[in-house]
């Protein structure tokens, strides 16, 4: 076989992970980049314009903020306590299959007839008693 560009196939090859390693770090590479583009949604909400505005927030510099967003680098535990921090938000760590089951849960109860009722736990006074 000729060296030079690859074609058919072994353009595949090349693509396609074949370790559980590389599967693993691929895998990872998709959560990170799914996590991105909803920390840019974030962002925009947040009035954030910049990557270098969001450096700052975080306490860090903006090309660190750049290897996040292009996958160079992933996002662990203490990346997310600061971003918590740092946008008055909260994670939380749910599975799809949780999520699936859920809104199939949701879903069988409104085929039926039964509808949402949101609580403010403001409007919760204090001191209730139960009337006689």
């Amino acid at each position: 076989m000729k060296q030079g560009k690859p074609q058919g196939n072994e353009f595949l090859d090349i693509l396609i992970p074949k370790t559980d390693k590389e599967k693993l770090e691929l895998e990872a590479k998709m959560i990170q980049l799914d996590f991105i583009a909803r920390l840019q949604e974030l962002m925009k909400y947040k009035n954030i314009k910049s990557k270098k505005e969001l450096a700052a927030l975080l306490g860090t510099t903006p090309s660190f903020v750049t290897q996040l967003f292009s996958g160079e680098k992933l996002i662990n535990l203490k990346h997310l306590a600061k971003l918590q921090r740092a946008l008055g938000i909260k994670y939380a760590i749910i599975s799809d299959q949780y999520m699936r089951l859920k809104n199939s849960f949701r879903g069988n109860l409104a085929n039926q007839g039964f509808r949402t009722l949101k609580i403010n736990p403001k409007d919760i006074k204090p001191g209730y008693k139960k009337s006689a």
